[in-house]
């Protein structure tokens, strides 16, 4: 995907990073997130990194709060958006969920997150880090990390590209079966795979929990952060025209949501003053800063309550996976979880390379169009699904050619024979195995028994490619 992608204002007009020019404060996560988006659409940085590795509705809402005068816009098309998604890297997932995890104790995570993402798309450029990252120099950077993420080890060393890598590395990770461990390369500066001759599937992005808080009285709401984000600003501008705009509603919506807060709370939440020098305004009443400071308290612990369940789901991500995988319902009888190796790229159908683990790769035909719409990228993950039926068996291939590009042998595990088919199962090492329907004179010609090494044979066009959803 060359094109770059552009959200639309609430008038359909196209907006880019470049026309935020307002000035920002430096090292914050306005600026970062601004930096990194710019890049990617000036074809500085690679271009996926223009989505943080966020889906569309959060990257959405996330800009929403970082710039509030932008609000709302409007995404671009969900495909094309799952196709630049789909590019991150899964060593940059892990880079900001573990900036995150050494962060310092703060109620707005919000920004946190957004400093750390940032940081992860940044690694992907050319430059230093702290320019791929908008910063003003390395001690900025440095500072950056000291303050934001006292978690980090600096231990007076200068930070950049290979130093994250290698910290990263170092963290223990789980590495999926049939893969193999990822080292570094330090004169590339970036993590490679270390068996020559197989391909580490990705690590899975380690699942996250979320939650958001509201309040009720007797059971109907009065309001969330959202409200609360309101309040907050009224009390800052002094005008709920001005703060309406602040948090991306109506003017009309905003005055519905304090009457609604007001009826709730059995008094008023807003009070407007006249006169004076600044000819006036709108402030909260002693009742509305003290929900506002009230709802933040709570919102701050309900942070922490949200981390600690997360540390406890930190190793459900390879599981709820797997667990996705076995819940898909084919009717192939072979399924093979693996890694994209490569993809050769024809005028009408494309040849795709899928790492199994174990030493085996098996090739698939498939049409250019569905390369697209399945999002397949290399280094990403794919399921081969082969049907039995489709699978031949030999016993004696030392000195015999085939035209079937896909050739997988093992050990007969089982030999199942019927009236008319035998289904005959290989066991291909490390878990995995092969079924295979042939005829019952086939079984009886070659003699198959128990124990017994056999090769199966089937041809690129008889592989099937999934992807998990």
């Amino acid at each position: 995907m060359s094109a770059v992608p552009c959200l639309l204002r609430p008038d359909g007009r196209p907006f880019t990073m470049a026309d935020l020019d307002a000035p920002m404060q430096p090292a914050s996560a306005e600026r970062m997130v601004m930096h990194v988006m710019r890049a990617a659409q000036q074809g500085d940085v690679p271009l996926y990194t223009w989505t943080l590795g966020l889906p569309q509705p959060q990257l959405l809402a996330l800009l929403a709060v970082l710039y509030p005068e932008l609000a709302p816009l409007q995404g671009i098309s969900d495909a094309s958006y799952r196709l630049l998604h789909a590019q991150v890297p899964p060593r940059q997932h892990r880079l900001a969920a573990r900036l995150l995890e050494c962060a310092a104790p703060h109620p707005d995570r919000l920004h946190l997150g957004a400093m750390a993402r940032a940081l992860a798309m940044a690694c992907a450029g050319e430059d230093e880090l702290w320019q791929d990252a908008g910063l003003s120099s390395p001690q900025a950077l440095q500072e950056l990390l000291r303050v934001r993420f006292p978690g980090v080890p600096l231990g007076g060393q200068p930070v950049d590209k290979p130093w994250l890598w290698r910290w990263l590395e170092a963290i223990p990770m789980n590495v999926p079966a049939g893969g193999s461990p990822v080292s570094h390369d330090a004169s590339r500066g970036e993590p490679h795979d270390a068996a020559s001759e197989a391909v580490a599937q990705p690590a899975s992005p380690p699942i996250g929990l979320q939650g958001q808080l509201s309040m009720t009285v007797q059971g109907e709401l009065l309001g969330g952060a959202r409200q609360v984000a309101l309040l907050e600003a009224i009390a800052s501008t002094g005008s709920i025209t001005h703060a309406a705009k602040a948090v991306g509603v109506s003017y009309k919506g905003a005055w519905d949501s304090i009457d609604h807060m007001n009826q709730l709370a059995g008094e008023p939440l807003l009070e407007r003053s006249s006169g004076g020098k600044g000819g006036g305004g709108t402030r909260l009443t002693q009742r509305g800063q003290q929900l506002v400071e009230n709802f933040r308290q709570i919102e701050a612990e309900h942070q922490k309550f949200l981390a600690l369940l997360s540390q406890q789901a930190a190793g459900m991500a390879d599981d709820y996976l797997l667990m996705r995988k076995m819940a898909m319902k084919t009717s192939a009888r072979n399924q093979f979880a693996g890694t994209v190796r490569s993809i050769h790229t024809g005028a009408v159908n494309d040849e795709v390379v899928i790492a199994i683990g174990g030493g085996h790769e098996l090739v698939a035909i498939v049409t250019h169009d569905s390369v697209v719409s399945l999002g397949l990228q290399v280094g990403g993950p794919a399921i081969a699904l082969v049907k039995s039926s489709s699978v031949l068996l030999a016993t004696e291939v030392e000195s015999v050619r085939f035209s079937a590009r896909n050739r997988l042998s093992g050990r007969i595990s089982r030999v199942h024979p019927g009236a008319v088919n035998t289904e005959v199962v290989l066991d291909l090492g490390e878990g995995q195995s092969l079924a295979a329907i042939i005829t019952q004179g086939s079984a009886d010609a070659l003699e198959l028994a128990e124990g017994q090494t056999a090769t199966a044979l089937f041809k690129a066009s008889s592989v099937i490619v999934a992807v998990p959803v």
